[in-house]
């Protein structure tokens, strides 16, 4: 029997898939039979067969059948039964059955056939894509589905990413509006755990089979962070300690199953009164190697690109250039003593410590993020975490690395591990106390089993068959 009311209710407005290992030990017909039942468990008597079928003497069968229910039967219905019963009586004891299990799904008008089973959320985006580039945004109906909501929009929608858009799997970054006019933000709570907010990315994750080490190491990353001694308050308040956060959705796209995705926060978010930069290229300044002429830009194409605000101050590049100069050209005994001038110690060390841990190669020059609150001290905050733990940029797996990564692509990192080396050695013994293999091995099991054998196989058949 199903009692809970939620999935009650999607039974009524998707699709149900039951399945069953029987063993029959007589050629035997059998029907599949949908009971439904008041509050005190009294017959309604509108009993559904959804399916007729047969069984050989000793033939072991996996059964599995998708079902859909009319809305009109749910009036009075608190609990619903499944049953299997033989067209003949006298064979009921005549088959042996294990392993039911319903699954509830959700179904759009136009279902794709390669539908993956299972309760994960959907999102459905449907209009005219053929303009929509990383540049542009189009306007899309959007609807989000999880186990209790609907939430019904529209989204302004354009590819999200830079390496990736060479790839046929695309990115999304979605704005969402409760208007046509797309004026009136739609701001809604995807996880009980987020700030509400309308900007949201659609990650693909094309060339990552788990399909999730970019999130995985973001929740990771905030245990280190939550675990320190020091955390600005910015951070506290801030959704998953400035980590971008995600989970598992289907992705609907014109009515088609576009793949497994997973539903972000848009970016690191590090609080409302701060102001942040991430590395855009890989050489110069992102390097702490010396001060160019001029001065940084910050204009993502020369060393740093401005994440809030959107077009950097005076103040802001006075501040940057005054960080690059002490690291390029600071003696070690002043870089020692007027370090924590410049940085936070604890957030540089977690993130030299952290990025080694999950083994990214890609977090030294580009990608790098700082923040700052006062315009003069910085902190460091990893972005940007699927290119990990032997994984390459177009999915290729590598070997291990050996050695302290990062400590050649960045003087920062470098200075840090000799100047404060007693500092690294003491925080990398707390932290392996309980960020252990099997810590991360089982954050990785706990997300892959939300997104399930059988949608791993959907993302498969859809992206990956040739």
């Amino acid at each position: 029997k199903v009692m809970d009311n939620n999935a009650i209710y999607m039974l009524f407005h998707g699709r149900g898939r039951f399945s069953f290992d029987i063993y029959p030990y007589a050629t035997l017909t059998a029907t599949v039979n949908v009971h439904f039942y008041d509050y005190f468990g009294n017959d309604l008597n509108k009993t559904v067969t959804i399916d007729t079928v047969n069984f050989q003497t000793g033939q072991m069968k996996h059964y599995d059948h998708v079902f859909n229910l009319e809305e009109a039967l749910a009036d009075n219905v608190v609990q619903i039964g499944i049953s299997i019963e033989t067209i003949n009586s006298t064979d009921n004891a005549s088959m042996l059955i294990r392993g039911e299990k319903l699954l509830i799904e959700y179904a759009s008008e136009d279902d794709a056939l390669n539908t993956p089973a299972s309760d994960l959320p959907a999102v459905y985006l449907s209009g005219d894509v053929n303009t929509m580039t990383k540049d542009n945004k189009v306007p899309m109906n959007f609807v989000f589905k999880d186990r209790t909501r609907t939430i019904v929009g529209y989204a302004a929608t354009k590819w999200q990413g830079d390496s990736s858009l060479g790839y046929r799997k695309k990115a999304y970054r979605i704005q969402t509006f409760s208007d046509s006019a797309m004026k009136n933000k739609l701001e809604f709570k995807p996880k009980v755990d987020w700030l509400k907010g309308n900007k949201w990315n659609l990650k693909a994750y094309f060339t990552d089979a788990l399909l999730c080490r970019d999130v995985v190491n973001a929740n990771i990353g905030a245990d280190v962070w939550a675990n320190a001694d020091h955390v600005p308050n910015t951070l506290f308040k801030a959704d998953n300690f400035g980590f971008i956060d995600g989970f598992p959705v289907k992705l609907y796209l014109n009515g088609d199953f576009a793949g497994i995705y997973s539903f972000n926060i848009a970016k690191g978010d590090y609080g409302s009164d701060v102001q942040a930069i991430v590395g855009s290229v890989q050489a110069g300044a992102a390097q702490f190697l010396s001060l160019p002429d001029g001065g940084v830009k910050l204009d993502g194409k020369a060393d740093y690109e401005m994440i809030y605000p959107d077009d950097p101050t005076d103040e802001i590049k006075t501040s940057l250039n005054n960080l690059i100069k002490f690291v390029a050209t600071s003696t070690d005994e002043d870089f020692k003593a007027q370090f924590e001038q410049y940085f936070d110690k604890t957030s540089v060390i977690d993130y030299l410590i952290f990025c080694n841990v999950i083994e990214d190669t890609d977090a030294w020059i580009k990608n790098q993020t700082l923040f700052t609150i006062d315009g003069k001290k910085w902190y460091y905050h990893p972005y940007d975490l699927d290119m990990s733990l032997g994984s390459g940029s177009d999915g290729a797996v590598f070997n291990p690395t050996k050695g302290i990564i990062g400590l050649e692509s960045n003087r920062l990192f470098k200075r840090v591990a000799i100047t404060f080396g007693g500092d690294v050695k003491s925080r990398y013994k707390a932290l392996r106390s309980w960020l252990t293999p099997a810590y991360i091995l089982n954050r990785y099991r706990q997300h892959m089993d939300k997104i399930g054998v059988a949608n791993y196989q959907a993302e498969e058949d859809v992206w990956h068959d040739s």
